[in-house]
């Protein structure tokens, strides 16, 4: 496995069939429920329980299915969306 990309908020790997998005924030926490989607893309996603909700920690994507340049732009959407999530829980938490 090969890491592509890597920030503060999350991992993005190459495994041998897949592309797996990791929220390094999330991650240490054990995978609640597992789930596939089998609609237009066979993507799946590990969650984690979080404030009463499942939020996804880990997904993965089939490389047959999603190019290299799709999934990086993926994963700096999901960063950004991630960091404002983060800002946003500061401000209301006062830090």
């Amino acid at each position: 496995m090969t890491i592509l990309e890597s920030n503060d908020i999350a991992r993005l790997e190459d495994s041998a069939h897949e592309w797996i998005i990791i929220d390094i924030l999330r991650d240490q926490f054990p995978t609640e429920h597992t789930g596939e989607t089998h609609t237009v893309k066979d993507i799946k996603i590990e969650f984690i329980l979080e404030n009463d909700k499942l939020t996804p920690k880990r997904v993965y994507y089939p490389k047959d299915q999603f190019k290299r340049q799709q999934i990086l732009q993926t994963f700096q959407s999901y960063t950004n969306k991630r960091r404002k999530q983060i800002a946003q829980a500061k401000k209301t938490l006062g830090l």
